[in-house]
């Protein structure tokens, strides 16, 4: 097992637009309005292929099926049963406002990290007071539920923690990282009163969306960051299934093995990675050397490692005139 750069799927919406491709600086992209770009993701008809080291050309499924001691500490993937990568890691661009949507409340929160924000863009997170359900339910078919929503202006490096059963929105020149667990499916309860010819989503579901709304919850702000045992890195959010760190250095960072797999992605700047591989308990591998093309990945903004468990220790450097900054996102040990 080694690091693994994967190729994202991309989703293409009304409300996307170019700013994955222009910030990201990504050429392999449709010239549509891209709305999503799926990094890290086993679910349903999607898992990204691998596209580098001994197993490019082979799917996350695949790997995950095949080898799982070599991504999970005992074998075992321990969030999703089913045998599948049990995190999804997804950028998100809405240069219109996308649909008001709510996840079921048995599901498990997910996270939002601002990466780019117009002096427009507009988050809706939570209701702007508790409401009773009835309120809610004929402002959604009267086409009025905006005056009910907490309404926020964000700034870059904003992280919000979205529970389920909270209606969520993003628009107007937004775009975030989104950290979810695998399989959770979101209703869609308002789409703007726009024709569904216009949007290229499915219609809203009004009724499954009132029934996993908790009506009674107020607005949702920003998390705030808390130190770590690393001085570079904060800790953003400790959910049921998983833990997002964010780490900032000028100049380089080195991270140690928990044993855990690891999702790193870069929010700015451009870094490399230098990687020791092998496993606890037996004689050091060390790699790093860069004729070894599995021990060195250069990385700029965007891009996206799935680390497994067999990487001892990351050396992070920084390639450029700006501080870096990478998302961790990882698992909770159960």
């Amino acid at each position: 097992m080694y690091p693994f750069r994967l190729e994202p799927i991309y989703k293409e919406y009304s409300w996307g637009g170019h700013r994955i491709k222009d910030r990201f600086q990504r050429t392999t992209i449709p010239d549509g309005k891209v709305a999503e770009s799926w990094e890290i993701v086993d679910h349903e008809n999607d898992a990204n292929l691998i596209i580098n080291g001994p197993f490019a050309g082979k799917s996350l499924r695949e790997i995950i099926a095949a080898c799982p001691v070599g991504f999970f500490e005992t074998g075992i993937n321990p969030l999703d049963r089913s045998g599948r990568f049990p995190l999804m890691l997804k950028y998100i661009n809405a240069e219109e406002q996308a649909s008001v949507q709510v996840y079921p409340r048995s599901g498990q929160a997910k996270v939002w990290i601002v990466v780019d924000a117009a002096p427009e863009g507009v988050l809706y997170l939570g209701f702007n007071r508790p409401y009773p359900q009835s309120d809610v339910a004929s402002a959604a078919r009267e086409g009025r539920l905006e005056s009910l929503l907490h309404k926020i202006h964000p700034k870059v490096g904003d992280c919000y923690r979205i529970e389920p059963g909270t209606v969520h929105s993003l628009g107007n020149g937004i775009l975030v990282a989104e950290v979810q667990r695998t399989g959770d499916t979101p209703f869609c309860l308002f789409n703007w009163n726009k024709k569904e010819t216009e949007r290229n989503e499915p219609p809203p579901r009004i009724d499954q969306a009132l029934q996993a709304i908790d009506s009674q919850q107020g607005a949702v702000f920003s998390q705030k960051p808390t130190p770590t045992e690393y001085r570079n890195c904060q800790r953003l959010v400790t959910s049921e299934e998983f833990l997002l760190n964010r780490w900032s250095f000028d100049e380089m960072a080195v991270w140690a093995s928990d044993n855990r797999f690891h999702i790193w992605s870069v929010l700015q700047g451009n870094a490399t990675a230098v990687f020791h591989l092998g496993r606890r308990g037996t004689p050091e591998n060390m790699s790093g050397r860069q004729s070894d093309p599995i021990a060195m990945e250069r990385l700029k903004r965007g891009d996206t490692l799935l680390i497994p468990v067999s990487c001892r220790s990351i050396q992070w450097t920084n390639d450029g005139d700006e501080p870096v900054v990478l998302l961790d996102a990882y698992e909770v040990k159960k």
